[in-house]
């Protein structure tokens, strides 16, 4: 996870679906601070790909997606 110091953009790719606690803390040059909590829930993705089945029955040339 990272915060661009300029525009304030977080980003951060989970590399597993869950709920996760994030503190983000600011600091000014005196050493004051201040903090925020928040909890991110990330949801499963899409599948991706033939999971299961015959792909052996599909016709000549016929389109699979997903």
């Amino acid at each position: 996870m990272s915060i661009d110091s300029g525009s304030g953009r977080i980003t951060w790719t989970p590399a597993d679906a869950g709920s996760f606690t994030v503190t983000v803390r600011a600091t000014d040059p005196r050493g004051g601070f201040v903090e925020q909590h928040y909890t991110i829930t990330v949801a499963p993705g899409p599948l991706s790909g033939l999971t299961s089945g015959d792909s052996s029955a599909l016709p000549a040339r016929s389109e699979v997606s997903t």
